[in-house]
Order: structure tokens, then sequence, then C-alpha cells
């Protein structure tokens, strides 16, 4: 009901009212809606206030609003499924799966981006040619190109896939089917030089040499590091369970890793001495937070650097004067090993597949590729 505001002089119009909505997932991300918590199926419809001369006109604008809510509520088309709405409810179901911040984060900025490209809403289902034109945008975008518009069109075959299996959204095919691939330029993993690793190696205090050695001796990612507890060592068998969440859905999936001589000394050790159920955990105890570890490399590598400086600066020939390193990840350990095995050592794809826990052989192909030169890996000297 309309009411006096003194202040203003004027009749003050307020539309407010809660509305009983089956099936009201069509309403997420409406202007004026709001969800109550305590039951699903009850929604706030509330539209800012506006002022009038008298109670009349006041009275008349309130009536009129709330019968165009109930026609959107009432008519079928306007609760049909949107991109939108459906994409809040996949990222709703992404995020609780905890499949980790970065591919919420990245999910997320594709819709977004889609969304910014279209500047509106669009009803399911989506066609070919409302996803071509934001891709060859993407690609067209100086930064981006080819590798960052096949990875969103990848993220969006996901989401579509999704909507096929969840078949109340009656989505029959993808329209990311029949959209080829982006040139892309081939790109190169950094390997670091075999003394720039074993530098890494012997720098920090004793857990954090410990840590990169243990990386260097078992090809770990640094989020298996991270969740390493002593339960999962098996030193009777020689094996170390690493836990990774690099599947496509998210869960957490165990591999056994052999043990060398090196590593098994570490852990054996670190079993011993640490007193905590985690084998490598955080300065107050438990799984070592993740920013932690990705500051820890940085500093590593400046370390390094500033004993280069020193170095030099005690030098008097600058003909001997030692070269900066370059700067690299924890993940790079794992590119310097692999090509090493496969280079120097022999090892086959199917070798290093289970040592990198690559589901596919042509995963490990293409990360081999991505940082050995395969032209020139091995020459001809065996013939005779």
């Amino acid at each position: 009901m309309p009411y006096y505001n003194k202040r203003l002089d004027s009749w003050t119009g307020q539309v407010k009212k809660t509305f009983t909505v089956e099936n009201s997932n069509f309403l997420k991300g409406q202007k004026n809606w709001t969800q109550k918590k305590n039951d699903e199926e009850k929604w706030l419809f509330k539209k800012e206030k506006n002022y009038f001369e008298d109670a009349r006109a006041a009275t008349v604008w309130e009536s009129d609003e709330l019968e165009e809510v109930l026609i959107f509520l009432n008519n079928p088309l306007s609760n049909s499924w949107t991109f939108k709405n459906v994409a809040l409810i996949y990222l709703d179901e992404v995020e609780l799966k905890s499949t980790g911040p970065n591919t919420f984060n990245d999910k997320k900025r594709v819709i977004k981006e889609l969304l910014s490209h279209w500047m509106a809403d669009k009803t399911l289902p989506i066609k070919k040619d409302d996803i071509d034109p934001y891709l060859k945008e993407v690609f067209l975008c100086p930064g981006k190109g080819g590798k960052t518009a096949n990875r969103r069109l990848r993220e969006l075959k996901t989401l579509f896939n999704w909507m096929i299996k969840n078949k109340k959204y009656n989505i029959t095919e993808n329209p990311c089917k029949h959209i080829s691939n982006f040139p892309a330029k081939s790109f190169k993993k950094y390997v670091p030089p075999r003394e720039d690793i074993f530098s890494i190696m012997g720098i920090g205090n004793p857990m954090e040499q410990d840590l990169t050695t243990f990386m260097y001796h078992t090809l770990a990612r640094s989020g298996e590091v991270r969740r390493l507890k002593k339960e999962h060592c098996h030193f009777q068998i020689g094996m170390v369970t690493l836990y990774t969440r690099k599947r496509k859905d998210g869960a957490l999936e165990g591999d056994n890793i052999p043990l060398n001589k090196v590593s098994s000394e570490i852990l054996r050790r670190r079993c011993d001495t640490v007193d905590d159920e985690y084998i490598f955990p955080g300065v107050y105890g438990g799984k070592m937070p993740r920013p932690t570890m990705d500051k820890m490399m940085p500093r590593l590598c400046k370390q390094v650097n500033d004993l280069i400086i020193a170095s030099n600066r005690r030098e008097k020939n600058e003909k001997d004067y030692l070269p900066a390193m370059k700067n690299f990840s924890f993940h790079a350990i794992r590119h310097y090993v692999t090509s090493y095995l496969y280079m120097e050592c022999g090892y086959m794809v199917g070798e290093l597949q289970r040592l990198l826990r690559h589901k596919n052989a042509t995963t490990t192909d293409g990360y081999l590729k991505s940082i050995c030169d395969m032209e020139f890996t091995r020459g001809l000297e065996i013939l005779t």
C-alpha cells in the first residue's frame, strides 16, 4: 500500500511481495527477485520505490507493477531456461565439488565473457552461431590467440555437455560440437638446466631442501606434495601414494609411485622427526597452505641469484662472471626429470606415462612434445 512521505511531500508507491514459485531456477539472476533462505520455493519480489503527487496514482502504479509480475510468472515463455540461469546452477555444482579455485574461476570467467559479448542473456537452446563470433573475438584479441580460444571452446563444450546430461534443460545437441579448434602456436615449456635444478635443491632450510629433492626423485606435483601424509608411505613395498585432483570430475585419486633410495630416505627421516600427520606441513602444522608453496620457489630462485651476484662482485675479470639463473616453478623440475629420462636414459612413452600418472598415452606424448625437441632427440649413431 502507498504511504505519505512528509519529508518529500509526496506519496510513495512500493511493491514488495513474496510468491511461491515451483521450478523457480529461472528466477536466479533476475533483477528484483530474492530467494528466501528457509524455503527454496519462496521468492521475494521487491521493486524500487517511486513517488507520486497523490495516493491514487501511487496505488495504480503498484497495481500495474504487480500485474506485470503475475504475467511474467504465468507466461511459459518468460520462465523458460536461459543460458545465465543454467550457467549459475552449473557454477554452483562446480564450486560444491571443490575442484579448486582455479577451475571454478576459469569456468566463471568464460561464462562472464560470453554474456558480455552477447550484451544480453539468451534463452536455451544456444546455437553454434551464438558461440562462434565470441570465440573468433577471443582468437583475434591481442595477447590471447588460438590457445586461449581453444581453452574457452573446451570449457563451453563441458558446460553444454553438462546441460545435455541434465535432461530437464531440453538440450539435445552441443552447439560447440561442429566448431573446429583454432590454429595455435606450439608452446615449449621451460626446462631448467641440470645445474640450476641442483642449485635449488641445495639451498633453503632443511624442509625446503627435502621438499625440492623429493619432487625431483618422484616427479610429484605441488598439490600432491602438500597432500602427502605419513599414512601414504608404504616402505614395505617401496611405494608412496600421491593424490591428485587432475581428473575430469575433480575427485581425488591416488597413484602409487616407486621410491628410490633418496626419496625413501627422505620420507623415512621425516616420518620419524616431523610431529604432524603431513610429511611437509605448514608453519603452524596441518596441510601446507597453497600460497606458502607458491611463494617458496620464487624465494629460492632469488636466494640462488643473490649468491651469483655476490660471487660476480668478487670476480675481477668479467669473463668469469656467472650468468643469472632464470626463475622457474616447482613444475619445471617435473619437466626436467621427464626430458632427462626420455632423452638421456631411453625411457619409453609408456613408462613415462606411468611415472607422470597420465590417464592416456596421448597426454604423455603431447607433454613430451612441449618440453623436448622431438625431431632431434636421438641420432642414428647406433646404425653401423
